[in-house]
């Protein structure tokens, strides 16, 4: 699922296709362009679409985790007006531990867990930085 404002080039699409096909969740894989307000703000915006379909839950936090699980961060989920979620308390660390510039491009794969939200995140950096 790709929010309304990533414009990925045709190569990047492509990239990214695999990538998702590669993952083989049972659930929609979560892609979300890295854009400027990402830099400048302590918080990411969700796709409402996305939200209501595997958000629901009244989870408060959700735990972001490495692919290769070296590195967790618990995040903060937030409702904010017209049932819109955003990553908050937490997002900050995860943007700068991962070193995540404009462009970049998280693929957010939803865990199976009885016990709390948790989602892989893969990350696709952009060519200039390969």
């Amino acid at each position: 699922m790709v929010p309304r404002f990533t414009n990925p080039n045709d190569q990047e699409k492509h990239e990214i296709e695999n990538k998702v096909r590669a993952i083989g969740s049972p659930y929609h894989v979560y892609v979300h362009t890295i854009h400027g307000s990402h830099v400048t703000g302590n918080y990411m915006m969700l796709s409402s679409k996305y939200a209501k379909e595997y958000l629901q839950r009244g989870y408060k936090t959700v735990r972001l985790l490495h692919p290769n699980n070296s590195h967790t961060w618990e995040v903060e989920i937030l409702l904010t007006g017209k049932r819109r979620y955003r990553l908050g308390k937490g997002w900050r660390q995860f943007f700068k531990d991962n070193k995540l510039k404009v462009g970049d491009i998280c693929l957010f794969e939803l865990m199976e867990s009885k016990r709390n939200l948790t989602m892989t995140v893969h990350i696709h950096l952009i060519q200039r930085r390969i």
